[in-house]
């Protein structure tokens, strides 16, 4: 339901979401610096790109 890089963690884990994913879209584009966006999932041999977010998301705000 959002560009990649701004998807939050409730539609990347499949859970039940609301309007507060909106919210999470604005502020990591807020965070977007001339084209550097704040988290950038890629996949790797071991791993999909929504476990690359997921742990960019972890390693950003320690918990959620």
């Amino acid at each position: 339901i959002q560009m990649q890089q701004y998807r939050c963690p409730e539609v990347i884990l499949g859970t039940k979401w609301g309007t507060s994913v909106d919210c999470w879209s604005v502020v990591c584009g807020m965070f977007t610096n001339n084209g550097s966006e704040l988290i950038d999932p890629t996949p790797g041999p071991r791993n999909s790109k929504d476990d690359d977010h997921i742990t960019q998301i972890i390693e950003l705000l320690k918990e959620f």
